[in-house]
């Protein structure tokens, strides 16, 4: 039924095109591991290789970890994600909500009406040692702080201050990807469990699937051996190598997880089959429910559930995550209820996992390798309505980033820089994409304006809400 070989030949050709010095990849049913390799290799040096064992960060494949400790303590009886937010941290609010209105649940999917923020970029840059190639933009970063973020109260009080930002709305009303939710988070669990997320996370997930090369203690893993190096690529294409990783000391369950190919297989299988592994039930059925079942829609577009992405394609449910940080790109994904599940894991930054893991899934559904995952939103013939109202100047302070929308002289919308103008084409309503020209903006990238009552001031960019200037 699978052609492994293929399959073998597309990964190392994808990595090529990528540059990625390694990557692990691991491929199961409820048989068993169907394929587990490393590519490349995983030290400053080149000499050693990595393995389907090799130890790698998973950035935000975390996240449905965390989200998963909140369920099983609901099941417990100690949480409820419908439990306000300050239940356990009494003094978080966000200025002008009422502090009640925000609940553990718009943490877990990230519509808390908190837009992106610089303090993840400011914890990174006060406590990852600095390495020569990333020293000016940490001191940059350094240079803008009002808080170090040492510990998750410079967070809440950042937050309630209010001063550095706009709410989006209402709890509930937008989604925009929020790495402070989840350290948010981790510390409500710490509050529930009566013991860090760290330990809770090892004793009810880690252990009981096996999962020995896997912590959120990089110390603890290091003695175990086969531990990645990281590498980046500098803006001229020159590969860096670092065993200095990204620390945020309040972050823990947003990214920063290590783990293994193999590791992580284990734990997206037993989502796979609503928590059996091995044929013995590791987690109750109802907390996978929790995590993505029926109170999260299943289109083709696809629905941010709780530390899990679920989109349709050729009618089947699959969930995911990606995740990124210095010297890691990763995914993992599994069928819903379909008992099969694929973890990539690089030592790369920056790099397009995805079809990697789709590779897999096409095999799975008897579909060609390359068979692209595409958006499904598709460029519509007509015009939009009144499209001035999308122009403007959008901005996130996560990464200092910024979006210029302009009308050209035919009246079409175009992103502009300082060098190139890309027009945006038109799906319906007020969704666009961009051109795929890559000259300002990602190919594929969707962009969604918020408009009301004739006027616009937001615009989801990718997963984030960016805000008119």
């Amino acid at each position: 039924m699978y052609d492994w070989a293929k399959l073998d030949l597309h990964v190392a050709q994808e990595l090529k095109r990528q540059e990625v010095p390694g990557a692990a990849i691991c491929v199961s049913d409820d048989s068993g591991v169907l394929y587990s390799r490393g590519f490349g290799y995983r030290d400053c040096d080149g000499k050693e290789k990595a393995t389907a064992d090799t130890i790698f960060g998973i950035a935000s494949l975390s996240k449905s970890i965390t989200c998963l400790a909140a369920a099983l303590l609901e099941h417990e009886g100690k949480l409820s994600f419908d439990d306000p937010v300050a239940k356990y941290l009494p003094d978080f609010r966000i200025p002008g909500t009422p502090q009640e209105a925000v609940l553990v649940h718009h943490l877990a999917n990230h519509t808390a009406g908190i837009p992106p923020l610089p303090t993840l970029d400011w914890s990174l840059a006060w406590h990852t040692p600095t390495e020569p190639w990333r020293a000016e933009i940490q001191e940059r970063y350094k240079a803008e702080s009002t808080t170090k973020v040492e510990h998750i109260d410079d967070i809440i009080s950042f937050i309630a201050q209010g001063d550095n930002f706009r709410v989006l709305g209402p709890p509930g009303r937008y989604m925009s990807y929020l790495n402070e939710g989840y350290a948010l988070l981790s510390s409500v669990i710490d509050k529930a469990a009566g013991e860090p997320l760290e330990t809770y996370a090892d004793r009810r997930i880690f252990q009981p699937l096996g999962m020995e090369r896997t912590s959120f203690d990089l110390n603890a893993l290091l003695p175990k051996g086969n531990v990645t190096s990281l590498f980046t690529k500098d803006k001229n294409g020159v590969i860096h190598c670092t065993n200095n990783w990204d620390n945020a000391p309040p972050y823990r369950g947003c990214g920063w997880i290590k783990s293994t190919a193999m590791d992580m297989n284990k734990y997206f299988m037993a989502l796979s089959c609503r928590g059996v592994y091995g044929g013995k039930r590791i987690f109750p059925e109802s907390c996978v429910e929790r995590l993505v079942g029926r109170a999260f829609a299943e289109t083709k577009r696809g629905t941010y559930c709780y530390g899990l992405y679920k989109r349709l394609f050729e009618d089947v449910a699959i969930c995911e995550h990606d995740g990124g940080l210095t010297g890691v790109s990763a995914i993992g994904c599994f069928i819903k209820d379909g008992a099969f599940a694929v973890t990539v894991l690089t030592n790369l930054s920056d790099i397009d996992c995805s079809p990697l893991t789709n590779a897999a899934l096409n095999m799975r559904l008897g579909l060609p390798l390359e068979q692209k995952h595409d958006s499904v939103h598709e460029v519509w013939s007509g015009k939009p309505e009144n499209p001035a109202i999308y122009t403007g100047v959008y901005s996130s302070q996560e990464a200092d980033e910024e979006l210029r929308i302009a009308l050209n002289a035919n009246g079409v919308l175009v992103a502009q820089n300082d060098k190139h103008c890309e027009p945006l084409l038109f799906c319906g309503g007020s969704v666009f994409t961009s051109s795929g020209s890559g000259e300002v903006l990602p190919p594929g990238l969707v962009l969604e304006f918020h408009a009301y009552n004739g006027t616009c001031n937001k615009v989801s960019v990718g997963t984030r809400i960016w805000q008119k200037a």
